[in-house]
């Protein structure tokens, strides 16, 4: 296996430590696709984010160091009507 999806961050940030930990035990072609926390998805709804975005990609500047973050998952409600305003915005 090459990759993973990393369903955790959706619900926590992630600490340096665990961080550390998936770059120890894994190869190193392996690679991490984070899922976006909640607070950006479904709470803040990619407005007004800008804060909270920069917490959350800071939790994972080890794994972009390391060279092990593969792509960021925005997996948005169902509800969440396409907005033309709000992609370019975020």
């Amino acid at each position: 296996m090459n990759a993973v999806e990393v369903n955790y961050t959706f619900r926590q940030l992630v600490k340096e430590t665990t961080v550390q930990n998936w770059i120890a035990e894994t190869h190193e072609h392996f690679r991490f696709t984070i899922k976006a926390h909640q607070v950006l998805t479904h709470i803040k709804r990619l407005k007004s984010a800008e804060e909270f975005l920069m917490r959350f990609l800071g939790t994972l500047e080890a794994l972009e160091r390391a060279k092990r973050l593969g792509p960021l998952l925005f997996q948005l409600p169902p509800n969440f009507k396409a907005d033309q305003a709000v992609l370019p915005s975020f």
